[in-house]
């Protein structure tokens, strides 16, 4: 909701920036519409239009993680990973990213969730060659125990 505001906003006030002034001024206020417009259309594919799948699936005898963006019609997986390359899976907070590079050296963060307001992420780490990628993703309690355990 939070973000349906912001991005509601800024195509709103980029309608009101494009009506104020003349001259230069004008000039001024259409680029700034232009930018609050641009803004807005940006948020809203990016994150009314955009979701995101997880999916655990069986692949030769071992368990695969991928992720799946969707935007509009269009699908592709923007993340592979198997199970057994987990470090860990810790539930993700302010200060988290300091603290996993710290512990593990050269990470990579991906951020995979449909909300940036939203309160419970979680990050997961795998090992790749030589250095570490940290998933940020969006999780239910029963997924998290199931990655868990696997």
């Amino acid at each position: 909701m939070k973000m349906r505001i912001l991005y509601g906003g800024l195509v709103i006030l980029s309608f009101v920036f494009m009506s104020v002034g003349k001259g230069t001024l004008g000039a001024i206020f259409k680029a700034l519409s232009i930018l609050c417009l641009a803004a807005g259309l940006y948020l809203f594919i990016r994150h009314d239009l955009t979701s995101f799948s997880y999916i655990v699936m069986e692949n030769g005898g071992r368990l695969d993680f991928y992720v799946n963006r969707t935007t509009g019609k269009r699908g592709a997986y923007v993340c592979y990973y198997t199970l057994d390359d987990i470090l860990c899976i810790e539930d993700y907070k302010k200060g988290k990213k300091a603290e996993l590079s710290q512990k593990h050296g050269k990470v990579f963060f991906y951020n995979y969730c449909h909300n940036r307001f939203c309160g419970n992420k979680q990050i997961i780490v795998f090992e790749n060659q030589g250095y570490c990628d940290a998933v940020i993703v969006e999780l239910s309690q029963e997924c998290v125990a199931y990655l868990r355990a696997n």
